[in-house]
């Protein structure tokens, strides 16, 4: 994308989250959500979307920072939320790109699972699935089956060194 047209689009979705999150409505938030997708979604299609980023970063003198997801630096640079509802958004949105063949409207999307809150926990869920490293159990997440076998057999119960049905 152009310079112009990059620095119009950042103004006019610094609008639209100035005017939906001083609604009365609760979830008008959702619109702002879905045009950051879909910048991101016109971005990812056409494989510009780290160097975009960048260049965004660049044409509002923020520096630019290599590991930031280019959600984030969107959500960074459109939004006068806190630190910690951006990282929320930013995690649901990356939550919603991955699971983007399963649903047709975002904001159904949002709803259905719980909210920004809800789909960043379940991105934080499959991140830390990833990074379990094996013969480890993870307690907690959806759709976890412990490897702790839960019923012993009564070899394992009695102490080593004595046979079976003697004390």
């Amino acid at each position: 994308m152009r310079a112009d047209k990059l620095r119009s689009k950042i103004a006019d979705m610094r609008k639209l989250e100035k005017r939906t999150c001083t609604s009365r409505n609760r979830f008008a938030f959702y619109r702002y959500l879905a045009s950051v997708y879909d910048l991101y979604r016109r971005l990812r299609r056409g494989n510009k979307a780290r160097r975009t980023a960048e260049q965004l970063r660049n044409l509002t003198g923020i520096p630019y920072e290599r590991q930031q997801h280019p959600i984030r630096t969107i959500i960074d640079l459109t939004s006068l939320a806190d630190d910690k509802t951006k990282s929320r958004w930013c995690l649901a949105l990356r939550y919603a790109w991955r699971e983007r063949k399963r649903w047709g409207d975002l904001e159904d999307f949002l709803r259905a699972n719980g909210g920004p809150a809800g789909c960043s926990d379940k991105w934080a869920d499959q991140r830390a699935e990833m990074r379990t490293p094996p013969g480890y159990v993870r307690v907690g997440g959806e759709h976890r089956v412990p490897l702790i076998p839960l019923f012993l057999g009564v070899e394992m119960l009695t102490p080593l060194g004595q046979p079976n049905g003697t004390s």
